[in-house]
């Protein structure tokens, strides 16, 4: 929620209150993302930007869980020795 601070005519934040601890489940509880992700293996993924940053971090990362990647990008030479 914003707030007026009276002295400047800029907007101040104040925070929400923490959530308690109980509103989530335990860590034992909880899968960890590679077991979250075994449900899309098989499956195929469309990334755009393959051939580096994210999309490329991305793209390896879908593989090496087992999913179908196709990587799209607009330099085919960089996506060719990727």
């Amino acid at each position: 929620m914003y707030k007026r601070d009276k002295r400047t005519t800029k907007k101040s934040f104040s925070p929400t209150p923490p959530v308690s601890a109980d509103q989530y489940p335990e860590p034992s509880l909880q899968k960890s993302t590679r077991q979250q992700m075994e449900r899309w293996a098989g499956k195929t993924a469309l990334i755009t930007g393959a051939s580096s940053g994210i999309g490329y971090a991305l793209s390896r990362s879908l593989c090496e869980l087992g999913m179908n990647v196709v990587g799209c990008a607009r330099n085919i030479e960089k996506i060719e020795v990727s």
